[in-house]
């Protein structure tokens, strides 16, 4: 099992009944998100290869069209 499926796995563990967490991961080759997809209250947001210093908004922007968050606030 891969360290960041450990990892996914004990932020699930640690996440209230009924919530959902978000996890934002940039392009790090140890990242690896698209081999872990068997976690069902965890959400992978992959970061854009480059993302200027101001980014909020596009994250905002990501979460909302995925359709994992419901509401997101600014």
């Amino acid at each position: 099992m891969s360290v960041m499926k450990q990892h996914l796995q004990q932020i699930s563990a640690k996440t209230a009944a009924g919530r959902h967490a978000v996890v934002l991961m940039d392009g790090a080759g140890w990242h690896l998100a698209s081999l872990v997809t068997d976690i069902d209250n965890v959400a992978i947001i992959k970061l854009p290869p480059y993302s200027d210093p101001m980014y909020k908004n596009s994250i905002a922007n990501c979460a909302k069209t995925t359709g994992i968050c419901g509401r997101v606030r600014d």
